[in-house]
């Protein structure tokens, strides 16, 4: 279920009304350029978690992909890496599609059920946007007070927000980072639909982490969806160069120290793998959630130790301090478990559950 706030969009002399459904996957696939972000609600749809943070990344998103383009920076459009501007343009469309979301789904009892929000922020040309197929939805014209932005469109997609996996809860590795990881693009909704193929129904994984192979000891950067962080030698590692920066993950950095652990910005190493005391993945849906079972190509584990492709399975696995598991397949991979949750993990998931309530900001603020 979603709900898109439009308004009226004016292009070559015609206006059009701008509300409609969207299917979000194809829209980013298809859609004009554009940045998003996923935010979620909390207390019964009245909240939204780290609203500015996502605020500041809109529009960071913004200007990062319109400088990478060559945008011109007297472009009206350029209005949208603005972080005053883009607040102003997505309370104007986010507030009545909250509200629109809270109207139908409203239970007999009161109760609001959560939303997991996507929101979109897409411009272009306004001639090419009218060449674009009939399915495309229409970018909506989002102009609050004070500067103009022709051709920008604020889009809000709302979905009910998924319960949390149950344990195990198992990870791939693959190779490679996304490109302009700071830059939370739609094209990258396309680029990773080779990735979450692993991840589909009946695969029993959660997430697809991605490692710098080419690196030394292959840096694990991200996720397809998510930020990841180890817990080694009494220190919380995660990436801060060469990611996308998640709300949950700016949460979990903030409350480290309380646990007890040390905070080391820098991404903790597939290499260093049989070392690591736990890990934990960090998103909006699913906060902190600890990781149980990490899988790793054996080529990919050889490289990030070292070693040559023709080196034995079992070497590998030693070098690695992981264990070798035979694939049905017959395929070899190295795998690290945790059978119970370990303790400073299981004391940032808490800690995390415990403070998310303080970064959840009044839609009405």
């Amino acid at each position: 279920m979603m709900r898109l706030a439009g308004r009226t969009s004016r292009r070559a002399g015609r206006s059009r009304d701008a509300s409609h459904r969207i299917d979000v996957a194809v829209t980013f696939e298809e859609f004009l350029a554009g940045a998003y972000t996923t935010a979620r609600t909390a207390m019964g749809a009245t909240r939204i978690f780290d609203l500015n943070a996502h605020v500041a990344r809109l529009a960071e998103s913004a200007r990062l992909m319109q400088d990478s383009d060559g945008v011109d920076e007297a472009a009206r459009c350029r209005a949208a890496g603005e972080d005053g501007w883009m607040r102003s343009a997505l309370m104007q469309s986010l507030t009545p599609a909250i509200g629109a979301w809270s109207d139908a789904h409203t239970s007999e009892d009161g109760a609001v059920p959560e939303a997991k929000v996507t929101v979109l922020v897409a411009w272009g040309d306004a001639e090419a946007a009218e060449a674009e197929a009939e399915s495309v939805p229409p970018v909506a014209v989002a102009a609050p007070e004070g500067r103009q932005a022709d051709g920008v469109g604020v889009y809000v997609h709302l979905q009910r927000l998924l319960r949390p996996h149950e344990p195990p809860i198992r990870v791939l590795v693959r190779a490679g980072p996304r490109s302009n990881a700071a830059a939370k693009d739609t094209r990258w909704v396309a680029e990773r639909s080779g990735l979450e193929a692993l991840m589909g129904p009946g695969s029993g994984v959660e997430e697809v982490l991605m490692a710098a192979a080419g690196e030394s000891g292959a840096p694990v950067m991200e996720g397809t969806q998510t930020n990841v962080a180890a817990v080694c030698g009494g220190a919380l590692l995660t990436a801060r160069e060469g990611v996308l920066l998640g709300t949950v993950r700016r949460l979990l950095v903030d409350v480290a120290p309380g646990t007890g652990l040390r905070v080391e910005e820098r991404a903790p190493t597939l290499a260093s793998l049989g070392s690591w005391d736990g890990a934990l993945l960090s998103s909006t849906s699913r906060l902190a959630m600890p990781i149980d079972e990490i899988r790793v190509p054996r080529s990919l584990m050889a490289a990030a130790c070292g070693l040559d492709d023709a080196a034995s399975a079992e070497a590998i696995a030693e070098a690695s301090g992981t264990a070798l598991l035979e694939e049905e397949d017959g395929g070899e991979t190295l795998v690290k478990r945790w059978n119970e949750t370990p303790e400073p993990v299981a004391r940032l998931r808490d800690a995390v559950a415990d403070a998310f309530a303080a970064r959840c900001e009044p839609l009405d603020a």
